[in-house]
This record gives C-alpha cells, structure tokens and sequence, in this order.
C-alpha cells in the first residue's frame, strides 16, 4: 500500500449473475425489460458520447434485524429503467420494499428481506461484513460491477479486498476525503446559500454578499472556491465513486 492510512477505491465485476449480489440482481431483471442496455450523454453538441449505466444504485445503510436485514438504497436511472425496477420489486418474494422518495431520475427504497437474500452469492457485504480496520465511505452498485470506497488504516487491508474478488482501482490520501472546512469557510458557504447565492436565479450577487460580510468580493469568492472543491471531492467520492471507473475505461480506450 502506498500509504497508510489511505483511502481506497476498489471494483468487483462479477463473473455471472450467480455472484451478483441481491441489488445487483435487481438493477439487472430491471435493466433486461428495458429498450437498450446503456444510456449515454454528452455535456456540449460537440462532446463526446459518454456511457453511463441504466441504473445505479447506491447501498446507503445496512443493518442486521435478527435474521432478516433492512436496507435503504438510493437507485438513479432513466424512467424506463426505474419504472422496470418497481415491477421487478413488486415480483420478488420474501421482499418488503417502501418507496420513500421518488423524482423523475432517482429513488429512495427501504427493503426487508432475509439475510441470506440479501447477501446472495456475495463473499462480502461491506455494510454487513465490515473489514477490520475500515471504515466504509461508499457502495455503488450497477448490474456489471460494484464499486467500493472505504478508508483503511493498516496496509493488509489491500490484500484483504484482493483476496475477496476487489480490483483496486486507486489508493489516496485519507485528505482526499476526510478534508473538513475551516470555521471561516462553513459560514462563507452556508450564508451564501442562506443569501441565495446558490438559487436559481441568484438573489444576491457577490459583492451584495461580500459587503454583507465586511469583506471584499475577491476575497470571498476565493474563500467560496475552496469551499466548493471540498464539499465537490466529498460528494463525487462519496456519491459518484462509479464515475472515477467510467472515467478510467475511458480513457484506457482512448489510448488504444
């Protein structure tokens, strides 16, 4: 390991659907009643198409009732894909399942079902088999891999992900991620978005705010950038940890 502590970031693709994990097999009988198997978009007319899974859902708590374990998982997708995923839910058996929140791309589920449904031909549940010495940032899961972040403070744990089917797709410094803000810039962040800095349209301008403030708008303005990238790295790495994967395929076959 080339730090410690670190912060890791791992993959594991399943070699057949007979090792995918219970949510996995969900996202894939959801994404099987679709139309396509992969959606795609791009950010300008001229950019690049830039694959992106159907769904993706995201482990958000795990705890262990006795026998049965309760889940909450946030899935994003296409409407398509998310409407395939409820009926694929609603024909599971031994499976109680909630949906707590719902827009158009994203869903909020609490499941229960029996332990041995939930961990399904998986070695390892980050949430319910927690590693020693880790502490598990996040778990993102498509119907082709999962993708796992988690700080580590002894080196065997590298060994320990191997070992247990994980590619390990980047180590990081623990500041990557346990990077708070400093006193001045949490209350810079949180009376801009109190002022409706952040709105849409904005109710403030940068110097209304900065005079607020007692300070001067270039000042602030950098104070809110330094913000900004921290609470953006905690965010992707903590939310969109699956990207930093599509990122890295990407590139691999640009170069090809």
């Amino acid at each position: 390991m080339a730090r410690t502590p670190a912060l890791i970031v791992a993959i594991k693709e399943p070699r057949n659907p007979g090792e995918y994990c219970f949510a996995q097999r969900l996202l894939y009988l959801a994404e099987n009643m679709c139309d396509t198997s992969q959606a795609s978009c791009k950010l300008g007319r001229s950019g690049a198409e830039i694959p992106y899974p159907l769904l993706v859902a995201t482990i958000l708590h795990a705890a262990s009732r006795g026998d049965e374990v309760e889940g909450w998982i946030r899935v994003q997708g296409e409407q398509q894909a998310l409407a395939a995923l409820q009926t694929v839910l609603r024909r599971e058996k031994e499976l109680a399942f909630q949906v707590v929140a719902e827009t158009k791309h994203n869903m909020l589920v609490k499941t229960l079902m029996p332990l041995s449904k939930w961990c399904g031909g998986c070695r390892f549940c980050p949430h319910i088999d927690t590693l020693p010495n880790t502490m598990p940032i996040s778990i993102v899961l498509t119907s082709q891999y999962i993708v796992f972040s988690l700080i580590a403070s002894r080196p065997q744990v590298l060994k320990q992900m191997e070992d247990l089917g994980f590619k390990i797709l980047d180590t990081l410094p623990v500041t990557e991620y346990e990077d708070p803000l400093t006193s001045k810039q949490e209350i810079a962040l949180v009376l801009a978005y109190l002022y409706g800095y952040y709105a849409h349209p904005r109710r403030t301008s940068i110097r209304e705010l900065a005079s607020k403030l007692g300070m001067s708008g270039s000042a602030l303005a950098e104070l809110l950038r330094k913000a900004e990238l921290k609470v953006i790295k905690n965010y992707v790495i903590g939310n969109l940890v699956h990207h930093i994967y599509i990122t890295i395929r990407q590139k691999a076959r640009e170069t090809d």
